[in-house]
């Protein structure tokens, strides 16, 4: 039954709350780039005072919500194209909508989560980019748009059943990122118990001395960064060479440091082999917010202003990625530039760590090592499986897969 989307939802614009009203805690505001591609990182989320808040509770939103960003950019940046649609997390419940953004509510017509995959597929994405305006760097829909979206709509019973096919997939990754966070913070306890706050095993009988950087037990040094990791600057690719359709070799970008996966492909080749990323090389931007994450997008190409830092034979890649954390988060907070800040070689020649005597950090590597590489397995396994569900996404919502159901 081919139908227009307007004829089966309501929707509810996000508000434009203040940016005075703004506060370290209190009510979560969702706003478009704290978007991911698919849900909503609630890492950064900004507040407003809970009393202000109830003011505007309709704008509140909940679990499996609907969103669909209104204003954004073009499909040459996807990471914030215009008419992406995303569905709330458990971590998001009860956060206010900001504007920019519609939740889109369904009737008794249709499935919750067929619509939220209907609005995934090609079609819609196709459709809602041929009908957005604006200039060259932002782009805008309009809700008579969304609402005059024509598809064929199946009955319930089969709109449930492709939802469930789905829903497995994304039921798995979202239980695998769960696990990947567990054993994030794992590792974040273990090095913080071992060597911010010096309880490795054995520590009651250490001395402690004096250092540049304050006290710490006997047989420990301070080093630079650089003297247990060498940096690989990116290759300054042409942009205007950069593409979307998958050919070539994807090329990492400061924004896909997050993320560990890029979307962006090019046909040249860098000038040095070292500026080659594979699974498990640790990447820092220097822009902006300098992003820094495990590498787990597989073969890509290292772009100007990221860098690898690669570990020496003798350290692990997770106790050297662990070091720099808090010493870049720092210089985050210190560096400010006109426009953007910017992350200098000099700087990152200047970083400095503590350095366990080699008994206790190997004893700590071995089990670091193992986080690590259960971390990058999970992730390469979600990778899977988002590739398996983007394949039948499409034919199981045009009806190319026939579906057995009820009688």
């Amino acid at each position: 039954m081919s139908t227009t989307l307007g004829e089966h939802i309501t929707t509810q614009k996000g508000f434009a709350f203040k940016s005075k009203w703004y506060v370290t805690e209190g009510q979560p505001i969702v706003k478009v780039s704290d978007f991911t591609s698919d849900s909503i990182d609630p890492r950064n989320l900004i507040c407003i005072p809970k009393e202000l808040a109830r003011e505007y509770s309709k704008y509140q939103l909940q679990q499996n919500d609907i969103i669909i960003q209104t204003v954004g950019s073009w499909p040459s940046n996807p990471a914030s194209v215009v008419g992406k649609t995303i569905r709330v997390p458990r971590s998001t419940n009860g956060a206010l909508l900001n504007q920019n953004a519609v939740k889109v509510i369904p009737n008794k017509t249709i499935d919750q989560t067929y619509l939220f995959y209907l609005l995934r597929n090609n079609d819609f994405k196709d459709y809602i980019v041929g009908t957005a305006q604006g200039a060259a760097s932002q782009a805008s829909i309009t809700l008579d748009s969304i609402r005059s979206f024509k598809f064929d709509l199946p009955h319930l019973d089969k709109q449930r059943k492709i939802a469930s096919i789905l829903s497995t997939y994304d039921d798995l990754i979202e239980n695998n990122n769960r696990r990947i966070a567990i054993l994030e913070e794992m590792a974040r306890r273990l090095y913080r118990e071992w060597f911010v706050k010096f309880r490795f095993p054995g520590h009651e009988a250490i001395k402690m001395v004096d250092s540049e950087l304050g006290k710490i037990p006997e047989g420990w040094e301070v080093v630079k960064l650089f003297d247990i990791a060498a940096p690989t600057y990116g290759f300054a690719f042409k942009s205007k060479l950069f593409t979307d359709d998958g050919n070539g070799i994807p090329v990492v970008r400061i924004r896909d440091i997050p993320k560990g996966l890029s979307n962006t492909f090019t046909q040249e080749h860098p000038k040095k082999e070292d500026q080659i990323l594979q699974n498990g090389d640790l990447l820092i931007g220097m822009d902006g917010d300098f992003h820094m994450g495990k590498w787990s997008g597989g073969h890509a190409y290292l772009n100007q202003r990221v860098v690898k830092i690669t570990p020496f034979d003798n350290y692990s890649k997770y106790f050297v990625f662990l070091s720099f954390q808090k010493p870049i988060l720092d210089l985050n907070k210190s560096i400010v530039g006109t426009t953007v800040a910017h992350l200098g070689d000099k700087h990152l020649k200047e970083i400095k760590i503590i350095l366990p005597e080699e008994g206790s950090r190997k004893q700590a590597e071995r089990l670091l090592d193992a986080l690590f590489d259960k971390e990058i397995n999970l992730k390469l396994r979600n990778r899977n499986l988002q590739k398996q569900r983007n394949m039948l996404l499409p034919k199981l919502i045009s009806g190319k897969i026939n579906l057995l159901y009820g009688k």
